[in-house]
């Protein structure tokens, strides 16, 4: 049954999508996700679902898979921070606590 996996494969991947835009504080276990996040899940499973075994798709999904990846790529980027709802209360946005640098680099060109 290949469900399970793709299930913990979107968490994985949208919990990956919120920590590379390093603005919004993750909670809870690895397979937890903000519940802002439930329908481009469920349209990443659904997709992944319907690919896997070879299922007829309608426009309409392919136009909702296609637009929660556009929100997947908001979220890696940090232009779409959102508040996770398991803290009880809406954070700031978060940051590593290294302020940005402008200018040239000092490290050799290594970023």
């Amino acid at each position: 049954d290949p469900v399970p996996g793709i299930l913990a494969e979107t968490a994985a991947t949208i919990r990956s999508r919120i920590a590379s835009g390093g603005r919004t504080k993750l909670q809870g276990g690895d397979d937890c996700i903000p519940s802002e996040l439930m329908a481009e899940a469920g349209a990443i499973v659904r997709y992944r679902v319907l690919v896997r075994f070879a299922l007829a798709m309608t426009e309409e999904r392919v136009g909702e898979w296609k637009h929660a990846n556009e929100v997947l790529r908001e979220l890696s980027s940090g232009s779409y921070v959102i508040a996770d709802d398991a803290s009880g209360k809406t954070p700031s946005p978060h940051y590593s606590g290294r302020p940005p640098r402008w200018g040239m680099s000092r490290h050799g060109g290594v970023m």
